[in-house]
């Protein structure tokens, strides 16, 4: 089973929002990454040192795990012994920042920290795609 939970951070609070999801998740590379970072002023220099430590991690990690960086977002997804794998989402967003993280691990506490449990099922569980040649015959 996998839990989600999301929490939105105004701007100028990524470096708490980051801080709480090291804590959520207690072991793995996002806290690792974060314990290499230092509270800085602007929410840029904080990203661009979380991804730079995060990008590192992920190349000599010796466990599964992945990493995509794209403009306005990242995604880290890890396999953790006795976890399965756990996800963190990040979005820019127009008043801040978007997180949400997810596992096969219960981060119920997350909701202590002012996190919304979203469901128990992988946000793209339900999403059906059709691939192959149209049904659509041409009579002739």
């Amino acid at each position: 089973m996998l839990y989600w939970y999301q929490k939105e951070y105004a701007s100028g609070e990524l470096y708490q929002a980051l801080w709480d999801v090291a804590v959520i998740f207690q072991t793995g590379l996002f806290e690792t990454a974060f314990t290499k970072i230092r509270k800085l002023e602007a929410d840029s220099d904080v990203l661009g040192l979380m991804l730079h430590q995060l990008s590192w991690l992920v190349i000599s990690h010796p466990h599964e795990c992945n990493l995509s960086i794209k403009q306005g977002s990242f995604v880290l997804k890890e396999r953790v012994v006795g976890r399965d794998e756990i996800y963190c989402l990040c979005r820019k967003t127009s008043s801040g920042w978007l997180f949400e993280v997810g596992g096969s691990g219960d981060f119920d506490f997350a909701t202590s920290l002012g996190w919304q449990k979203l469901s128990n099922e992988h946000p793209l569980a339900n999403t059906v795609g059709t691939i192959g040649p149209s049904q659509h015959l041409n009579s002739v």
